[in-house]
């Protein structure tokens, strides 16, 4: 840490920490109008830029703020700044998925010449690297450390990320003074109680005495020193947990509700989980305290890869909140991913269609927020929950009634994966032309969760292309172009059946310490791309060991994708090995490029001829069974 950083403070960071504090505290239409207003001023100025995306997302969906820095970012793709800012918004989304990470890499990969923006791309990805993503977060940590002082409000973000390795006395010192000068920097400093060096106790001291100084202070000191003090262990948090819960709009945010809030703050999902779990036999009988309870249940489970599990969870968040329109259609989207609870998604999207549509300007919880502003936001949630509920329907055969819906809120939202629901229901009442219109807009869709949806809507246009007759200088791509007027990324047009023939590609992975190059694995072979962190892989490992059992001239490999290959030591520590030889995704680039995957598990079953015979994404064991005995066969 250098000394240069006070003077960063002293002089940046303020304004920019001030409208953070707003948003910690949920204020986040006066967080964003700030960001407005500063942004008139210094439009350049990314510190400001990055509150207002997060505060928008927070107000408007992350899919709408998301979709709007797309937009941003197509009018001058090369802009490093555009590309920095659309990351850091899909970093705020919170989907920690490979297709996720991939797009956030590309985004990044563009080297800018000016401080401000090199200081965001190395913050933003520090940010998503300690969290899920592979690559090099210490080098990361370095850069945006070093280049902190040159950037507005860069040293508040700096000073959480240099206390990761331990405090030592001149950041200690730093922190006391960096509070004298800038107040609000106290909502930032709650990790100081958990980091060690020879400067901590003097840091937590410091950070101790700001916090109890601020309890006299307004809403956003006083949440702030809430946090620290219940971080702490001092036993003023129960005053300041009482203090909020008497001023602040949302009361049920403190108590039991910050025991779940940092419960699930661990960087590992399923850790989290269980000390989210933990809390179960003292849940009280609050609605909303219990459907946050489930809620940080759901998401857990979703950022595990337990769809199934997640939707449950969101169930019973919707189920003790009923009246709640944001958790009915939250509950109802993820019931249609999953294909589960369908009849119980419909009536929550119904629930949640109503619930928008009775909604009222006076009504509105953000300060701030003009009458423009809050009917464009209006129009999206209508739009979004017709949207699920008219593919409820669709999932439930109800195709004649599930038009209407998905036509209105085509007509309300511009989102494209509607235009592909559209297109996949004419398609089923028999209008294969206009659905190939619909599903032609729908290739536009960005959202890498939407790529097995996107890939859908690909196969059935080239079946239409194939019976239409049609012609166009560019075969069908240059078609969709046309209709869609935005041609879709190469990547988006590869079909998952295209692996299938291949051979694996020429990379070594480390098994038992030792480089094995996966092309050369002799068939017949299964080979299973997995994870720790991953439910569906965890789940599928037996299956890979019992079918190693029964076929002993076909060979198995799991390879993990874990950032570290000690991650798999620390997984079954204290439990029993799987048999099957176990490996490490040891190459620079990614598994999911090289590979051509769209996610974990993936498993490659493996020809004698040394090519794929078979290609499964997901722990669909039924299908791997009989690929595998297939490939047994032909080796006897």
């Amino acid at each position: 840490m250098t000394w240069s950083l006070l003077l960063a403070v002293a002089s940046a960071g303020p304004s920019v920490e001030s409208g953070w504090a707003l948003y910690r505290v949920g204020d986040y239409g006066g967080a964003s109008a700030l960001a407005a207003g500063e942004l008139e001023k210094d439009p350049s100025s990314m510190g400001w830029q990055r509150l207002y995306a997060r505060s928008r997302a927070r107000i408007d969906g992350d899919r709408a703020v998301i979709g709007q820095y797309r937009r941003w970012l197509a009018d001058a793709p090369d802009d490093p700044g555009r590309r920095v800012l659309l990351a850091d918004t899909l970093a705020g989304a919170w989907r920690f998925d490979a297709a996720w990470c991939d797009e956030i890499e590309q985004l990044l990969a563009v080297t800018p010449t000016d401080a401000d923006t090199r200081f965001w791309t190395h913050a933003v990805r520090h940010w998503v690297r300690t969290r899920r993503c592979r690559g090099d977060a210490d080098a990361d940590a370095a850069q945006a450390i070093a280049l902190s002082s040159e950037v507005d409000g860069g040293a508040s973000l700096a000073l959480p990320i240099a206390i990761e390795d331990g405090i030592d006395a001149g950041e200690a010192e730093w922190i006391r003074y960096a509070l004298g000068e800038e107040p609000a920097l106290l909502g930032r400093l709650v990790p100081v109680f958990e980091a060690s060096g020879p400067g901590a106790s003097k840091a937590q001291k410091a950070v101790l005495k700001a916090a109890r100084d601020a309890m006299s202070g307004d809403l956003p000191a006083l949440y702030a020193a809430a946090e620290v003090l219940e971080a702490a262990g001092d036993p003023r948090a129960n005053e300041a947990d009482a203090r909020l819960a008497a001023i602040h709009p949302d009361p049920h945010r403190f108590g039991f509700a910050r025991e779940i809030s940092r419960a699930r703050r661990h960087a590992d999902p399923m850790r989290a989980l269980a000390q989210v779990d933990a809390l179960a036999p003292r849940l009280p009988d609050d609605p909303e305290v219990r459907a946050r309870f489930h809620t940080a249940r759901g998401d857990l489970l979703r950022k595990a890869g337990d769809l199934p599990g997640a939707t449950a969870a969101y169930k019973a968040a919707w189920q003790a909140t009923p009246e709640h329109a944001e958790r009915a259609n939250f509950f109802a989207y993820h019931a249609t991913l999953s294909a589960s609870d369908l009849e119980d998604a419909l009536q929550a999207a119904t629930a949640a269609v109503r619930g928008f549509q009775s909604e009222r300007f006076d009504d509105r919880p953000w300060a701030g927020e003009t009458f423009e502003e809050w009917r464009v936001r209006s129009a999206e949630r209508v739009g979004e929950a017709l949207d699920t509920r008219g593919w409820a329907l669709h999932l439930l055969g109800r195709d004649a009634d599930a038009l209407p819906d998905l036509l209105q809120a085509s007509r309300l939202v511009d989102v494209p994966v509607i235009d592909l629901h559209v297109g996949f229901v004419l398609t089923a009442l028999g209008d294969p032309d206009a659905a190939a219109v619909h599903l032609a807009r729908g290739t536009r869709e960005r959202d890498p969760g939407e790529l097995p949806t996107v890939e859908r809507g690909w196969k059935a246009l080239r079946a239409w292309w194939a019976d239409a007759g049609l012609w166009h200088a560019g075969g069908l791509e240059g078609w969709v172009a046309d209709v869609s007027g935005e041609p879709p990324p190469a990547a988006q047009l590869t079909d998952p059946s295209d692996l299938v023939g291949r051979t694996l590609p020429e990379v070594a992975v480390l098994v038992a310490g030792q480089p094995v190059v996966l092309s050369e694995v002799k068939g017949p072979a299964v080979v299973d791309v997995w994870a720790t962190w991953c439910r569906p892989c965890i789940e599928a490992l037996p299956e890979v060991e019992r079918l190693a059992g029964k076929y002993p001239n076909v060979r198995f490999l799991a390879v993990s994708v874990d950032d570290k290959p000690t991650a798999v030591d620390a997984f079954f520590e204290g439990t029993q090995r799987p048999a099957v030889p176990l490996g490490w995704w040891n190459a620079e680039d990614s598994p999911y490029e090289l590979l051509g995957i769209a996610g974990v598990p993936s498993l490659f079953v493996v020809d004698r001829d040394n090519r794929v015979a078979a290609y499964l994404l997901g722990a669909d064991v039924n299908r791997l069974g009989a690929a595998v005995e297939a490939v047994a066969r032909t080796a006897e």
